[in-house]
């Protein structure tokens, strides 16, 4: 499926329908009938100039002769990290995490921040399935994944305040999972896998929602729309995204469901277990490298089963959804299995890929803004 922008666009007024329009074709509504699409390409010149830096004396040379800014680029990094440890500092205190839970807590931001380029190091000594970023492009990616965290802890925040409230009034928990029978080892576990597919399970709608609804999907194409998808891909998310994805995949099956009760260490080992896994999976499994693992890849996410997903090859479209169980796409017929060498682009046809954090940022908003704009004129076309 080939994604439509709305400034993409224009009106006519002929009858029929516009060259491009199919019909039927699923999440993208027919919203007139006189639309004709123009043609636009977001792929990269192949002849176009990328500087690299293959040693530390020529990355060091750069930053001296004021070539590439990378000082500039470094310190736009720190203060993202920075900004990552006040955000948490917060997040600790309104969120009212316990004491004992606080080491967890800081032990999953700080392996949120190390995660990228320990992964990255790994993902380099692996043959790439396609293009990689320049230094100064990868850390601009670095900067919206610690972005990223930033929202996701003032998201989390609100959540653990909303939680806590709600529990207060109302007797939460309505779907009883408690499966272990006591304390320990198995309460533990249990609540790792039994919490984590949880999770996953309402992603993966949570995920199929922002790919089927043309106001969604303005919130996550800035993920899709990379060319050379790697391990800070993970994290190239608009700031919305983290309250979105807060509200729908974490807050909502928190207040659905009761699972196995834990003592505060339990709770702090279990806590550790899900960050280590969430902060180095999700930017392993988005790594720009070429690891085949044939019928074994329905068993957990792996970086060629999710370069699927963000192919832009027709028939990739709407593939593998899930985040980390793959059977999920099984259940609801949304899996695709590559073949040995099926290492597709990545990317989105038609959008112009970004250059800054403040065009990252703001570009929902901006596309929220052109649909609006859109709608408008197709009712004063109406009106006439």
């Amino acid at each position: 499926m080939a994604r439509i922008r709305s400034e993409d666009v224009t009106i006519t007024a002929d009858t029929q329908p516009a060259p491009g329009y199919r019909e039927g074709t699923p999440h993208v509504p027919r919203i007139v009938d006189n639309v004709a699409l123009r043609e636009k390409s977001a792929r990269v010149d192949s002849n176009s100039t990328v500087r690299t830096y293959s040693t530390p004396t020529e990355f060091a040379d750069a930053a001296r002769t004021g070539g590439p800014n990378i000082v500039v680029d470094l310190g736009i990094t720190v203060a993202a990290i920075a900004a990552v440890f006040g955000a948490s500092v917060a997040a600790a205190h309104f969120g009212s995490v316990p004491q004992p839970l606080r080491w967890t807590f800081w032990a999953g931001v700080l392996i949120g921040v190390v995660a990228y380029p320990i992964v990255a190091g790994i993902e380099h000594l692996m043959p790439p399935a396609g293009p990689r970023k320049s230094l100064r492009n990868w850390l601009m990616h670095y900067q919206l994944n610690m972005l990223l965290i930033v929202s996701f802890a003032a998201a989390g925040a609100l959540s653990a305040l909303a939680i806590t409230a709600l529990s207060h009034r109302y007797h939460l928990g309505l779907i009883d999972l408690r499966i272990a029978s006591g304390r320990g080892a198995s309460s533990v576990i249990g609540a790792f896998v039994l919490s984590t597919f949880i999770y996953d399970f309402f992603y993966y709608w949570y995920h199929r929602s922002l790919h089927t609804f043309p106001v969604l999907w303005q919130i996550h194409k800035l993920h899709h729309m990379d060319l050379q998808m790697d391990v800070v891909t993970v994290g190239r998310q608009n700031w919305i995204e983290g309250f979105t994805h807060t509200l729908f995949a974490i807050t909502l099956p928190a207040l659905l469901f009761r699972l196995d009760s834990l003592t505060l260490f339990e709770a702090g080992l279990t806590g550790a277990a899900i960050a280590v896994f969430l902060s180095c999976w999700g930017p392993f499994f988005h790594a720009n490298v070429k690891l085949y693992l044939g019928k074994a890849a329905i068993l957990l996410q792996a970086p060629q089963l999710h370069r699927i997903h963000h192919s832009r090859l027709p028939q990739h479209q709407d593939k593998n959804f899930a985040n980390y169980f793959p059977i999920l796409d099984w259940l609801f017929d949304t899996f695709y299995c590559p073949t040995r060498d099926e290492y597709p682009p990545t990317g989105v046809e038609g959008e112009k890929e970004i250059d800054s954090l403040l065009e990252a940022e703001l570009l929902t908003l901006r596309s929220w803004w052109r649909m609006f704009c859109g709608w408008r004129a197709r009712r004063a076309l109406a009106a006439h």
